[in-house]
């Protein structure tokens, strides 16, 4: 976590489990940090990606924004080139985790 302060960097947290003490070791050393809010290729099937999608667009709506987190796998790229323009199409922006960060100290006045 210094290398990264030292080098401006974020951290996503996966959360991959619930016991995780990212944003206790982050916020130690000034680092941004954000929790994901849908995985989604758990399952790497195109339907089932296509669901989380959907269920990480349900979240952005009521949060005002929300993470997803993916590999890159074939069919997650698949589902992510056919959803992507109906996001878009539904007024949903994708933007890169450093963007929510920039909101999010505006926000908290940083």
């Amino acid at each position: 976590m210094e290398s990264m302060q030292e080098k401006g960097l974020f951290f996503v947290d996966s959360r991959t489990t619930g016991r995780s003490r990212v944003t206790e070791v982050t916020n130690r050393y000034g680092v941004p940090t954000m929790d994901r809010d849908v995985f989604l290729d758990n399952v790497a099937e195109v339907d089932a990606i296509t669901s989380e999608i959907l269920r990480l667009e349900g979240k952005a709506r009521k949060q005002g924004m929300a993470i997803g987190i993916c590999h890159p796998y074939p069919e997650t790229l698949e589902a992510l080139r056919k959803e992507l323009p109906v996001l878009a199409e539904r007024g949903i922006t994708v933007v890169p985790v450093s963007v929510l960060l920039q909101r999010q100290a505006l926000a908290h006045g940083s």
